[in-house]
């Protein structure tokens, strides 16, 4: 296959290619984060803090958790099991 790009090496390759596949909706935008990179850094830094802020806005989360589609029952199921262990 082609080399790893930048974004197949952050979010996974075939993740990378359900966002590209998927039509675009006025809804369903995905924000733009911008990591401006240093005079004089490396790409491993910048990426390191690219990563950083996609963790902090939970977007690697959101992203995992909407590559597969999920029945709504399976979704109020993993809720319910979620809510169970929080009050233990």
């Amino acid at each position: 296959g082609a080399p790893p790009t930048l974004w197949s090496r952050v979010i996974g390759e075939e993740c990378l290619n359900q966002i590209a596949l998927r039509p675009r909706r006025e809804c369903d935008c995905l924000p733009v984060i911008q990591v401006r990179i240093k005079r004089g850094e490396a790409v491993e830094k910048a990426l390191r803090r690219l990563k950083k802020v996609l963790d902090k806005e939970g977007m690697m989360k959101q992203i995992r958790a909407n590559r597969y589609f999920e029945k709504p029952s399976e979704k109020k199921r993993r809720k319910s099991a979620r809510a169970r262990s929080r009050t233990r």
